[in-house]
């Protein structure tokens, strides 16, 4: 099975759209102590958490990608600053 979101590619989406914890938390209702645990990977949070913070993520542009080659997250282009 695929991973849905790992932590380093949440912290790499929210840098990409220069996101706080805390504005994460405010948009996709999860709290911020939730998403710092994910980060830390010190909990790993339940699989509708997980899909709530990547659709949020996905709905301002973020996509996500995972291969044999590894993880990763990029900007859709129309979402890019000029």
């Amino acid at each position: 099975m695929q991973m849905i979101m790992s932590a380093r590619q949440c912290r790499a989406a929210r840098a990409l759209l220069g996101w706080e914890q805390w504005r994460l938390a405010v948009v996709s209702g999860i709290t911020r102590r939730t998403i710092a645990h994910l980060e830390l990977e010190t909990v790993m949070p339940t699989v509708s958490t997980l899909l709530r913070l990547r659709e949020v993520l996905e709905a301002e542009g973020v996509q996500f990608s995972s291969d044999e080659e590894g993880e990763g997250v990029r900007l859709a282009q129309q979402n890019r600053p000029a």
